[in-house]
């Protein structure tokens, strides 16, 4: 086994711990965790997909609910008022008329025999690291996955049909496969004199 090497200042060396975790993986190798303990609070952005649906929007509402919102806003002579007046109607309006959600997280576990051989692979290595063995069930376990993950992609491409009717599924569900994202376009900064003052959204 060959340990891995971190590079630390001599500053943070006091505030940094390192502990081998107990995590099983399919090789030989045990993940080392590192904790640095800082005075800042680091807030992680959670794993969570979002959507929005702009084919169900209501458009007209939409439309409706801005127009509404600007004939009863009192008309301001200075241009940054106006355009965050503005932009924070658009961004209403987008919450109550433009459909989101979040994608369901579809937990699909390993069948019972390859979760049994999984369990065995882990008291071997405890038992006896060095034990032959090890890298057998190590191969067959990567098989037999390897396997499962290609019937239930078989399953699913027969639930989707034909690609000629049903492309726009078959492509969503290739790029689910691959944890590929559709591009999103970005925001853009609206300008004033070379200088950036607000944020809008785009509509399709």
């Amino acid at each position: 086994m060959s340990p891995d090497i971190t590079a630390i200042t001599s500053k943070l060396l006091s505030k940094t711990n390192w502990q081998i975790s107990k995590t099983p993986l399919r090789s030989d190798h045990l993940p080392i965790i590192i904790t640095l303990k800082t005075k800042n609070n680091f807030r992680l952005l959670p794993g969570i997909k979002t959507f929005t649906s702009y084919n169900k929007a209501k458009w007209d509402e939409f439309t409706q609910e801005i127009e509404d919102a600007l004939i009863n806003t009192p008309q301001s002579t200075n241009v940054h008022t106006a355009n965050a007046i503005l932009t924070n109607q658009i961004l209403l309006a987008d919450k109550h008329h433009i459909p989101k959600g979040r994608f369901k997280k579809v937990n699909q576990p390993l069948p019972q025999h390859i979760n049994d051989m999984i369990k065995q692979r882990n008291i071997l290595r405890n038992s006896n690291p060095s034990d032959s063995n090890i890298k057998t069930l190590n191969d067959n376990i990567t098989k037999l996955i390897s396997e499962h993950k290609a019937e239930i992609w078989k399953t699913k491409l027969d639930q989707i049909g034909t690609h000629n009717k049903n492309s726009h599924t078959l492509w969503r569900t290739i790029n689910k496969f691959k944890n590929k994202n559709p591009q999103v376009t970005p925001n853009i900064n609206i300008k004033f004199n070379g200088h950036k003052e607000a944020i809008t959204q785009q509509y399709k």
